[in-house]
């Protein structure tokens, strides 16, 4: 259980839609990641990053399946964080929002607060959630996005009180994914809409 403290703490935690990372600062201190976890090539993509940031691609992940499956893990060693993208396979029709609610319910995540965004892509999931450990409580966010049958669920999670430091880095990461293909005769190529990454 809670404390009234953390409650309260846990109430007033920023759900940032957009990153506000001035221009200057992701000039210098961050850096376009391109990353390639699985030999199949519709599981590539690129994302920024802060450039201390370490990138862990899981190498045996088997996307061949429905549940889901890490792609990467990206750890914010600053700050304790990390984020995870998971990729499945889930058909057009499925809500994501919903789909989002019920893995949480699974987890055993408490959500504190659920923003699904429309896309072209349909409604996405977004959700800020908490859980409590051992070592005190987690944060943890989860956003999605879609291309066609490929879903990818990003998801940070941080101790609470490192959560403040690490909201707009989770925000650029999903606003800067896109999904990578080299095609013959052409660099690269995307298939995703870049979510926008101007402040609300």
């Amino acid at each position: 259980m809670q404390t009234e403290r953390e409650h309260g703490f846990v109430a007033r935690l920023p759900f940032p839609r957009s990153h506000r990372i001035p221009a200057a600062t992701l000039e210098r201190d961050y850096q376009t990641v391109h990353i390639k976890p699985v030999p199949d090539a519709r599981w590539h993509f690129e994302v920024r990053l802060p450039v201390s940031a370490q990138v862990e691609p899981i190498a045996s992940a088997d996307h061949s399946a429905t549940p889901p499956a890490t792609l990467s893990r990206i750890l914010l060693v600053d700050y304790d964080a990390s984020i995870d993208i998971v990729g499945l396979r889930l058909t057009a029709d499925v809500d994501l929002a919903s789909w989002l609610d019920e893995w949480l319910e699974q987890l055993g995540m408490t959500p504190i607060s659920s923003r699904p965004r429309p896309t072209p892509h349909g409604v996405m999931g977004d959700i800020l959630a908490t859980k409590r450990t051992p070592d005190g409580i987690t944060v943890a966010r989860y956003a999605t996005v879609r291309d066609h049958e490929r879903t990818f669920v990003f998801v940070l999670r941080t101790p609470l009180a490192n959560y403040r430091s690490v909201a707009q880095d989770f925000m650029l990461t999903v606003s800067s994914f896109q999904e990578v293909r080299t095609v013959p005769g052409q660099k690269n190529t995307s298939s995703l809409q870049n979510p926008g990454e101007r402040p609300d």
